[in-house]
């Protein structure tokens, strides 16, 4: 059985890689974590700031085109 996962990139990430880009700095994705949400009715959205009930975190690199 697959398991598709879909990413939700906050707000807070973007500005936080924008700020860097405009301090002349580069910004990587390192790590991508999962959570399962804690409970029924979860369903983040651009406007969150923290992964809720994290489970899981990878470092990832490499080069992404």
């Amino acid at each position: 059985m697959a398991t598709y996962i879909e990413p939700t990139i906050t707000d807070a990430g973007l500005n936080a890689i924008f700020s860097a880009t405009r301090q002349g700095l580069e910004g990587d994705i390192t790590h991508i974590a999962l959570g399962d949400g804690g409970g029924a009715g979860y369903d983040p959205d651009a406007g969150a700031d923290a992964l809720r009930n994290e489970r899981f975190r990878v470092a990832v690199g490499g080069v992404f085109c």
